[in-house]
C-alpha cells in the first residue's frame, strides 16, 4: 500500500526525495480510491519529508473534500497539518474543514483543533 509505504518510509527520517517522487508519481492517479486514513497518512509522511508534491497535494484536496464529512478529527487534523507544513495552500479544502469543523465541534479534541487552528493560521 502507498500511503503505509510512504509514511513508514518519512517516519525513518531518511532524507529520500527521488523515492518519495516515485510514489507520489504513481498514487497521483491512485488517490481518488485512498480511504481517509490512507490520505492522511500521505500527506503527513510528504510533510514529514518536506517533499511539496504539488500535484499529489491537489488531488488529496479534492480527494479529502469528498469524502470530508466522514473523516475522523485526527485525519482532518493531519491532514490541514500536512498542507501548513509544507505551505501548500488549498482554499477549497480549508473552507470546507472550517465547515465540518463547526458542524461537529464537540467530536474534536482540543489537541485536534489546536492544530486545525495553527494550520488556518499559518497559510
Amino acid at each position: 500500500d502507498l500511503a503505509n509505504t510512504a509514511w513508514a518510509f518519512a517516519t525513518t527520517c531518511m532524507h529520500a526525495p527521488i523515492f518519495l517522487n516515485a510514489i507520489a508519481d504513481v498514487a497521483l492517479p491512485k488517490i481518488s480510491n485512498f480511504s481517509q486514513q490512507a490520505l492522511a497518512n500521505t500527506a503527513w509522511a510528504f510533510a514529514t519529508a518536506k517533499i511539496q508534491a504539488y500535484p499529489l497535494f491537489d488531488a488529496i484536496a479534492q480527494a479529502t473534500i469528498i469524502i470530508l464529512n466522514d473523516c475522523t478529527p485526527q485525519n482532518i487534523a493531519d491532514i490541514l497539518f500536512a498542507f501548513a507544513n509544507l505551505n501548500i495552500e488549498a482554499p477549497a479544502l480549508f473552507d470546507a474543514i472550517v465547515t465540518i469543523t463547526l458542524e461537529k465541534l464537540n467530536q474534536f479534541t482540543q489537541l485536534a483543533l489546536t492544530n486545525i487552528v495553527w494550520a488556518l493560521a499559518t497559510v
